[in-house]
């Protein structure tokens, strides 16, 4: 019996995208409907899953890959009419709480990656998140989101590991708190992640443990969206949102209000 949805939750793997972009890719073969919190898929291939998602007359939801815990790219598929340039802000929620401990703590880096492995935070091998890996393929299928395509490869990352708690606390005396940055300059196609010096009255300076932001500069305005990261009950209940949307749009029903 063919399912009504393939909800993929599998690991990334930005290299050969297994097991992921198969299934999902088979899912759509078989005129399935996908909801993924997995973002290799549409790192590697999304003009592939959308196409063919196109082709068998289905849906793909996956606001859960980037800023998990929040409705970001529901709003940014919603902005049709704007011409996005430039996005930048906090995309790994793991990160920036490694980072906020730094600064509250006093403590090193590996000290600070303790803490947040303790409460389930940060998993066992934070390569990912400190490495920028998990913000660059965020600013990738953002690029997506918008028309505007860059590559894994074409995302310069700096990893936090060069950090010392003495540039933390450097950077406060100056006035500034450091932060890990994704930025993406979609009109030259420029991109990277890496830890910077926010002057302290950015709002992004403010932005802190498990919460992410992300400025959208376009061609109307500028705008700033914050929301969570991400975490375990936040993603479930994105993923469950996608799961509901596309069993709605099926089934034809509307919203009470809606």
């Amino acid at each position: 019996m063919t399912p009504d949805v393939h909800v993929e939750l599998t690991p990334s793997d930005y290299v050969s995208g297994a097991p992921a972009l198969q299934n999902v890719l088979r899912a759509l073969d078989y005129g399935v409907n996908v909801v993924t919190a997995n973002k290799a898929p549409l790192v590697l291939a999304y003009d592939e899953v959308m196409g063919r998602a196109k082709t068998e007359g289905v849906m793909v939801r996956f606001k859960a890959t980037v800023m998990g815990g929040s409705p970001f790219i529901d709003m940014l598929l919603s902005m049709r009419s704007h011409d996005v340039v430039g996005v930048e802000g906090i995309l790994n929620a793991t990160s920036n709480l490694i980072l906020t401990l730094m600064e509250d703590e006093m403590v090193e880096l590996e000290g600070a990656i303790a803490r947040a492995q303790a409460p389930g935070v940060a998993e066992a091998n934070v390569e990912l998140d400190i490495g920028g890996l998990d913000a660059a393929a965020k600013l990738v299928i953002i690029s997506n989101v918008v028309g505007k395509p860059i590559r894994l490869d074409d995302v310069r990352r700096v990893s936090l590991a060069s950090v010392k708690l003495r540039g933390v606390m450097l950077a406060l005396k100056e006035g500034y708190t450091l932060k890990y940055i994704a930025r993406a300059n979609f009109k030259e196609r420029r991109a990277s992640v890496e830890p910077m010096k926010i002057p302290r009255a950015d709002i992004l300076s403010q932005v802190r443990g498990t919460m992410n932001a992300v400025k959208i500069r376009s061609d109307v305005g500028d705008y700033m969206f914050i929301g969570r990261g991400g975490g375990a009950v936040e993603t479930a209940h994105t993923v469950l949102d996608g799961i509901l949307s596309i069993a709605l749009e099926v089934g034809g029903c509307v919203r009470p209000g809606g």
